[in-house]
């Protein structure tokens, strides 16, 4: 895939009018394949990088395990 078709792929996905509505569910799960920080993260590294670190940068993820950093709140799901 080119870099101008990954391009447009993240637009069908993701089109700058769904971003504002979008559902957490969206947003971040742990299905790779649709989630916005997965792609933003992963999926999108040849069009510039956003990869590494940890979740802390997307302010909210899902998580398998849950954090035990007591800085960070968290819920059933969500930290």
């Amino acid at each position: 895939m080119t870099r101008r078709e990954l391009y447009q792929a993240f637009q069908q996905e993701f089109p700058l009018e769904s971003l504002k509505d979008m559902p957490l569910e969206k947003y971040t799960n742990l299905n790779r394949e649709d989630s916005f920080c997965y792609w933003i993260e992963s999926k999108t590294q040849p069009l510039g990088s956003f990869w590494g670190g940890s979740s802390y940068k997307f302010l909210i993820y899902r998580y398998n395990n849950k954090p035990t950093d007591s800085r960070v709140v968290s819920d059933d799901q969500y930290a």
